[in-house]
């Protein structure tokens, strides 16, 4: 019996101990509560903080926006590598047909100017000797 009675009190005391514990837990659990809701509501208030949250994001929208730019430049100078291709057959197909056939006309111009020089010269030849 006088253990149990014992047991009792010890078991009384622990309970209280618990119960004290408990209280200072929750106690201390409040008032860390109160400090971080006041940590934040500060962090959400300070003008340096929100600035350099703008700048932060500021930061990852001009980065996803060069990379988008990027990604675009390098659309447009596949493009214009395209365009530059396509002027170009587009001009100098007409040009070497051009030249080509100037150069074959100025060619036999020659010719039939040697051939012309010739006959004159023949011509005069015979001349000389008929006469």
């Amino acid at each position: 019996m006088k253990k149990r009675k014992a047991l009792e009190e010890e078991n009384k005391r622990v309970a209280a101990r618990v119960e004290k514990n408990r209280a200072f837990m929750a106690a201390n659990l409040e008032a860390i509560k109160k400090h971080h809701s006041t940590f934040v509501e500060f962090m959400e208030r300070s003008p340096q903080i929100a600035r350099q949250n703008q700048e932060k994001n500021a930061i990852a929208e001009l980065k996803s926006r060069l990379d988008q730019l990027e990604a675009e430049n390098v659309v447009l100078e596949q493009e214009e590598t395209k365009l530059k291709r396509e002027l170009e057959l587009q001009t100098e197909t007409p040009m070497r047909v051009f030249l080509s056939g100037f150069a074959k006309v100025m060619t036999r111009t020659y010719e039939m100017q040697d051939r012309l020089k010739e006959a004159r010269k023949v011509y005069k030849e015979l001349k000389v000797r008929l006469l």
